[in-house]
């Protein structure tokens, strides 16, 4: 339903779609969108831009890792260090190295993906750049203000409302279920 901004009534609250559904037509496996989400927060991409080096000392963030990359059919390697932290390394995610570079910037090719693989990635941003509350509010936390952006826009895109706001050295894309201001 349309209708003119002029035949809103000023007195009246109204309930104006703030999302939608787009959908793009490349099927990335979700599985693939979920590790772009990892790579971008957490991997040192190695000049050969083969090799993603992954350095934890969370424990939650390995098993992540090691199930995504399990999901994936990776190979990787693991050395845990004497300060107990751990060391992933793989070569097996050229793709996604090469798309983000080594400066892991999100881009437009995020715009060719399904919806699905949309919906994938941005549920996997909590788990390693980001947080949910117990109200199921999430916010993504990056230095570079256009990966804020993008995640925003694709937030948009996929029906969820989202802002963009600076914090203490980052920028912060906050995300909620909400479709109408």
């Amino acid at each position: 339903t349309s209708c003119d901004a002029r035949d809103l009534s000023p007195t009246w609250t109204q309930k104006l779609p703030t999302a939608g559904f787009y959908s793009g037509a490349t099927s990335v496996p979700l599985v693939i969108a979920r590790l772009y989400a990892a790579v971008q927060a957490d991997a040192h991409i190695w000049p050969d831009y083969r090799t993603a080096e992954f350095h934890f000392r969370k424990e939650r963030k390995i098993r992540r890792l090691r199930s995504l990359l399990t999901d994936a059919g990776a190979v990787w390697r693991e050395h845990k260090k004497r300060d107990g932290t751990m060391t992933l390394l793989t070569k097996d995610l050229t793709d996604i190295v090469l798309t983000l570079g080594r400066s892991r910037r999100y881009g437009r090719w995020l715009l060719d993906w399904s919806g699905p693989a949309l919906d994938a990635w941005l549920d996997e941003l909590k788990h390693w750049d980001g947080t949910c509350d117990k109200q199921r509010r999430e916010a993504y936390f990056t230095k570079p203000r256009e990966n804020a952006d993008w995640v925003k826009t694709i937030a948009h895109l996929r029906g969820r409302q989202s802002l963009v706001r600076r914090g203490e050295r980052v920028w912060i894309a906050s995300l909620n279920r909400r479709r109408f201001a």
